[in-house]
């Protein structure tokens, strides 16, 4: 699996989420090729794991409303209290 274009840290967590995978396909008794995989599967086992998941660890990818911020942050539209 070794990739030039690859981290060590982002091969390793294709890894450990392949290793779930196998896991969450054990625990539910199925027995598929990669060729038999759907997209009801696939939502499935994230839904597993973002229920397993605290809301605190998961990327902000994953979270609705944490995605990337539009326009200037508030700090920059405030108008500085006088003194």
């Amino acid at each position: 699996m070794r990739s030039k274009a690859l981290s060590p840290y982002t091969e390793r967590g294709y890894l450990g989420t392949a290793r779930r995978w196998t896991v969450w396909l054990d625990e539910q008794g199925l027995d598929i090729e990669p060729d038999g995989v759907r997209a009801h599967h696939i939502d499935v086992f994230i839904g597993d794991i973002n229920e397993a998941t605290p809301p605190a660890t998961r990327s902000r990818a994953s979270r609705p409303g944490t995605g990337p911020r539009l326009g200037p942050s508030p700090r920059q539209t405030a108008s500085p209290t006088p003194t």
